[in-house]
């Protein structure tokens, strides 16, 4: 088994409970503890995560074999700030850089946005992030039949889920 197992995470800790800005029906965005989390935390005291780090470097060296391998992730600790338009801003705090060793890094980059060919063929209009736009709090789209369902990047056309 691995000696150690790290989770880093980009964005801050979530909250216990739901924030006003996150009503149903959407994901709720809270703390949770999986399974995985708990038997690190029981072998080892402490929570895997780290929260609002962002990796800037993996540090390497050549092995005896002549093989470049993996010793470590450069990473630095980074605030949320919003801009003057609301859009969000990942801040580098200072004086945080910090080396995790590491032997072994699997990327889990999360969802980068739909596929756009269906959305493109039916005229659907996106915001810069990928969302199908929809009139707010609504799930309807501006094309007869098409609602927006499980978020705001799937759709559905009349019986049929694309």
């Amino acid at each position: 088994g691995a000696k150690s197992v790290r989770a880093l995470e980009i964005l801050p800790k979530p909250a216990a409970t739901r924030k006003p800005e996150n009503p149903w029906p959407e994901w709720p965005v809270i703390f949770r503890i999986d399974y995985g989390h708990e038997e690190v935390r029981s072998k080892t005291g402490q929570d895997p995560r780290m929260y609002s780090v962002s990796t800037k470097e993996f540090t390497t060296t050549v092995n005896a074999a002549g093989v470049k391998v993996l010793t470590g992730l450069k990473v630095v600790e980074v605030e949320w700030e919003k801009d003057d338009k609301g859009a969000w801003k990942l801040i580098e705090k200072a004086d945080t850089l910090q080396v995790i060793e590491c032997d072994l890094c699997i990327l889990a980059m999360g969802f980068v946005g739909p596929e756009k060919t269906v959305i493109e063929q039916l005229g659907l209009k996106m915001d810069p992030r990928s969302n199908i736009l929809t009139p707010k709090e609504k799930y309807n789209s501006e094309v007869a039949k098409v609602t927006v369902v499980t978020g705001p990047n799937s759709v559905y056309q009349g019986s049929f889920m694309l």
